[in-house]
């Protein structure tokens, strides 16, 4: 099963206990969402466990169970650095972001915590001087 399919796939999880863990991914999603919009991507490694793996694959490279990604990094540190990075040594054009995420589904609850879920994002960007793009 590629990794599309399962998050595709009918929820394991009783639906009153799928609406608690919602509640509480979708505060999650918000405050991560609010660092990011805020500009505070210093924090951003925050909201990760220390061996925590970050990757942004393309849709087509999940379809094809190809697990290599757009933006890679493993531990906190090194999402750490790559923030520091960002924050502090490049030069981009001053923008606004806005990060909206949606339809959160929870998949799975495993017996060790780990909760598996899935939600939709969608990332507008606007140039101070230029119009609004996603």
């Amino acid at each position: 099963m590629t990794s599309l399919q399962k998050v595709f796939a009918p929820s394991k999880v009783a639906i009153k206990r799928a609406l608690e863990l919602k509640a509480v991914i979708e505060i999650f999603h918000a405050e991560y969402c609010a660092a990011l919009d805020g500009g505070d991507i210093e924090r951003w490694p925050d909201f990760f466990t220390a061996d925590a793996l970050y990757r942004i694959t393309s849709r087509e490279n999940a379809e094809l169970n190809l697990p290599v990604g757009l933006v890679y990094a493993e531990g906190r540190e090194m999402m750490h650095d790559r923030a520091i990075a960002i924050s502090r040594t490049q030069m981009f054009a001053p923008r606004y972001l806005l990060h909206s995420v949606s339809n959160v589904r929870v998949i799975e609850e495993h017996a060790n915590g780990q909760i598996e879920s899935h939600a939709t994002f969608l990332l507008m960007q606007t140039l101070v001087e230029g119009p609004t793009t996603t």
